[in-house]
């Protein structure tokens, strides 16, 4: 249900790989959002404030049914998995290898990922909870 007592629109099924799940998003939502509305736990350490980069998805199909990166998600990414010569560059010196470094182009946030329209994505560490791992 939306703020004014309507159901809300499904707008999008989200394919979640390895875990096999498939995810309905509402308009006006997240990919962590709709997940966690439907009992799933995403990994997460800001709590979906596009800050510690931890819900990071790839896109497997279906890109042109998502929503542009913010600028808030491209900043985080980049600190997060930038490229090491721009790592280099930026502090001096070389910093632990980072595995997603030539595709960070390809990942996006998923407390800032909104659809449009179906997608497969890949995120590790989905796991069903029963219950929005919000609630107290």
């Amino acid at each position: 249900m939306t703020a004014d007592g309507t159901a809300a629109r499904t707008v999008a099924q989200v394919r979640v790989e390895p875990a096999d799940v498939t995810l309905d998003v509402h308009e006006d939502e997240t990919l962590i959002e709709a997940a966690w509305r439907q009992g799933y736990y995403w990994p997460t350490i800001c709590e979906g404030k596009a800050e510690c980069g931890q819900c990071f998805v790839e896109i497997l199909v279906g890109e042109e049914n998502v929503s542009p990166r913010t600028e808030d998600e491209h900043a985080t990414i980049v600190d997060v998995f930038g490229r090491t010569e721009e790592a280099t560059e930026a502090f001096g010196y070389a910093p632990r290898p980072r595995p997603y470094a030539d595709r960070v182009d390809e990942l996006r946030l998923a407390c800032c990922l909104r659809l449009t329209g179906d997608a497969l994505v890949k995120k590790r560490g989905l796991r069903y909870v029963g219950h929005d791992p919000r609630a107290k």
